[in-house]
């Protein structure tokens, strides 16, 4: 039986979260829950910001979420290609 249904179904009882066999604090599932919800948020804003330099809402929300997460998603094409090859237009200085 899960944890909420046991509480709706015992509003007074006293269930605690168990991780492992251990019983988690109540501090650290707030932590937890407060640190999900601040991600969502300013990857929200940060999208929104994106959004009004003309990128379309999937490429903005792709591009902040691989920036905060440093995971390298792409979906269409977030920034310009750069080239790589050994004839590249780009030589070192010197």
């Amino acid at each position: 039986m899960g944890r909420v249904l046991r509480l709706t179904l015992y509003p007074n009882a006293i269930v605690p979260v168990r991780l492992q066999g251990t019983s988690v604090h109540d501090a650290a599932i707030s932590n937890v829950l407060n640190f999900f919800f601040l991600y969502i948020v300013t990857l929200l804003f940060l999208s929104l910001l994106v959004m009004a330099t003309g990128l379309d809402f999937l490429s903005a929300i792709f591009s902040v979420a691989q920036g905060m997460a440093n995971a390298g998603l792409a979906w269409g094409r977030p920034s310009a290609p750069q080239p790589i090859s050994p004839g590249s237009q780009i030589r070192p200085s010197g």
